[in-house]
């Protein structure tokens, strides 16, 4: 027995070395190893991507014949790049806006965004339409009713804060209405992109593009555009260059497709394929093929701790005293860093990096928004109040504005979105007792470089008498450092020409946010629903209104005109941002405690009147709304933070809020 075991235990330690040694003697007689599980030669996305794509064919009097096939063409293309993709076809106007603000909705996620157009295409005063096919247009002004303005495309791509936007118009076909009206202008305008955004259009600024040949199965552009996009390893300013070159070379030079860039970065649509490792040219020679890139480094600290950091919208990591964020092998080029601590506003920078260089980057949280950068704040303390109108106010403001000579229907629409009245309990807060003014936008521009809305499309709309009448007019070059006619700006006075976006960038920046609806209204008016700030009879003297001026004044000269809690000018000077977007219906479902507004929707809401407002349009109820993108002489914003709790002292308004 002993002998049989002995003989079992030499026969296990054999085999168990020759197991060992098996790998060595592969190694040694050049025996493939077993094969490795099989990878994707191509690297998936690393980000989500979305895409909405339309094509709008079937115009009721003049037909297209290539719309549909593009739009299917270009989503067939990008779900093979990795997008989640949306296409639809032949949409109405409420069709159109209504994908447009699901996309909007996707967009949240982060990522990259695209949005395709196929269709008529017209501008308007310097404004690109999207005509839908129910389109119903007999002169130039009907264009903005009866069709969709590409801002509102933009206008949700940059309030998503993507790192990436991409907005394609293959939608410069020759105006379909010319035979009941003739533009002034073709083909579409030229407008600078948003930050991280890219607007490509099938052909030059007031040129017209070819819907195709009657033989080729897509437009003249799409069909360049989707054998370019399907290249591998292609940047997106490459895959336009070989779309603009196959364009022109089938035209003969008649369509020039154009592109307006701000992107930071580089983007592919297919990633590069990386080739497959040769064998070994000689015993001991390591042989492998790599892409040639010119790769620099980061090094990130922040003189807060806790600071999230992020590099081209990717998070890299969390500050921490004494300790640097390093980012190995980056792109040479330029990248967006951005940092946000609690309680301190968000940082963001431009940086370029070299090849074979480290560029260090210090964050200054502490001191980027210093006092004097924002204004003194007013507390409103926690509780209830009413909000809206009862429907006699209601009726009465359509009386007044009536009697201006406005439309009945137009002041019942614009009236009846105050109601009902109902009651709202907010958490304590604080807001800007003062418009931000000239001088505290200008320290904002100069530290983050910021471009206004304004700027970015060069006009805005300024409202003057001309001729007698008061009205307002696209001026070229008018700013928020060039208000007008009238010179620069005033350091004293409000900041006006800003949209929306320039708003809640401000805002941002010094560590506060624009203020809900809800909010501001009860800033204005205190617990009780007061028609103006300062009580329920209209004083001229309390705001600056009516024209008498003719423009703004600097900010707190009217402090008889104060709300309950301090705040001056919520009513006239001018009309203020506020986050909310407009929906007239949401006062009915708005729910009690600390209403956030509508979800979504097309334009945001504006509070207060201004200096060109008659009283009826001072009412601390009224509801005004613009296009988040707009911008002109008459509107400006305050801000707003939340409060943790309320001092002894506050100037709290008496009396309890009444039916």
């Amino acid at each position: 027995m002993t002998s049989i075991i002995a003989r079992a235990l030499v026969a296990l330690v054999a085999a168990l070395a020759l197991a060992a040694a098996a790998p060595a003697a592969r190694a040694q007689s050049k025996e493939p190893a077993p094969p490795a599980k099989a990878q994707s030669k191509e690297a998936a996305p690393r980000e989500k991507r979305f895409a909405l794509v339309i094509g709008n064919a079937k115009y009721p009097h003049v037909p297209l014949r290539n719309p549909v096939n593009d739009a299917r063409a270009i989503g067939q293309v990008l779900k093979r790049a990795g997008f989640d993709v949306t296409v639809r076809e032949d949409l109405s106007q409420k069709e159109m806006r209504r994908a447009i603000i699901d996309f909007g909705e996707r967009l949240r996620d982060g990522g990259v965004g695209l949005f395709y157009f196929a269709g008529h295409g017209l501008q308007v005063a310097g404004r690109n339409y999207m005509v839908p096919v129910d389109a119903e247009i007999s002169s130039e002004p009907e264009v903005e009713v009866e069709s969709v303005d590409v801002g509102t495309v933009l206008a949700r791509m940059e309030t998503a804060r993507n790192r990436v936007n991409i907005v394609i118009l293959d939608a410069c076909r020759d105006n379909p209405f010319a035979h009941r009206f003739r533009p002034s202008v073709r083909g579409l305008a030229s407008i600078d992109a948003p930050a991280g955004t890219l607007i490509a259009y099938a052909t030059a600024p007031g040129k017209v593009a070819g819907d195709g040949t009657r033989e080729a199965s897509n437009g003249l552009y799409t069909g360049e555009l989707v054998k370019a996009m399907a290249v591998p390893g292609l940047r997106i300013e490459d895959v336009f260059k070989r779309v603009r070159q196959g364009v022109q070379e089938a035209s003969q030079g008649s369509q020039v497709p154009w592109e307006s860039s701000s992107l930071v970065g580089d983007f592919h649509f297919v990633a590069r394929r990386v080739a497959a490792k040769p064998p070994a040219k000689a015993p001991g020679l390591e042989v492998h093929e790599e892409t040639r890139r010119d790769l620099g480094s980061l090094a990130v600290t922040s003189n807060v701790q806790g600071a999230e950091v992020s590099v081209d919208n990717q998070r890299i990591g969390t500050t921490r005293e004494g300790v640097a964020l390093i980012v190995a092998n980056l792109a040479a080029g330029e990248h967006r860093i951005r940092a946000q601590a609690p309680g301190h506003p968000e940082w963001a920078r431009e940086v370029k990096i070299s090849g074979g260089e480290r560029l260090e980057v210090s964050i200054d949280l502490a001191g980027r928004a210093r006092p004097e950068d924002a204004g003194e704040m007013v507390l409103v303390s926690a509780g209830e109040f009413l909000m809206g109108s009862s429907r006699e106010e209601v009726e009465d403001a359509i009386e007044q504005c009536r009697k201006l000579g406005n439309e009945a229907t137009r002041c019942r629409r614009i009236n009846e979105n105050e109601l009902p009245r109902h009651r709202v309990i907010l958490d304590a807060f604080s807001i800007d007792r003062d418009e931000v003014t000239n001088a505290q936008f200008e320290r904002f521009v100069k530290n983050t470089e910021h471009r206004t809305s304004a700027e970015r499309q060069g006009w805005s709309t300024v409202y003057r008498e001309i001729e007698g009448k008061w009205l307002g007019a696209r001026v070229n070059g008018a700013t928020w450092q060039m208000p007008g006619a009238a010179g620069p700006a005033d350091p004293t006075h409000p900041v006006v020409h800003v949209s929306w976006v320039d708003a809640d960038a401000y805002c941002r920046w010094v560590g506060r946010r624009l203020p809900t609806e809800a909010e501001w209204e009860k800033a204005a008016r205190g617990v009780t629903p007061r028609l103006f700030p300062w009580g329920d009879t209209f004083s001229p003297e309390r705001s600056n209104s009516r024209r008498r001026i003719g423009g703004t004044i600097p900010v707190g000269q009217r402090p008889d005109g104060a709300s309950p809690y301090g705040a001056r000018d919520m009513a006239g000077n001018v009309w203020e941002w506020v986050a909310d977007w407009l929906d007239v219906q949401y006062y009915r479902r708005a729910p009690e405690q600390n209403p956030p507004g509508p979800e979504h929707g097309e334009q945001r809401v504006k509070r207060g009147g201004s200096w060109d407002s008659a009283p009826v349009n001072l009412r601390t109820a009224r509801r005004g709304a613009a296009d988040p993108i707009s911008h002109d002489n008459l509107t400006g914003f305050r801000c707003a933070k939340s409060s943790a709790s309320v001092s002894a002292g506050e100037p709290a308004p008496r009396g309890r809020p009444r039916p």
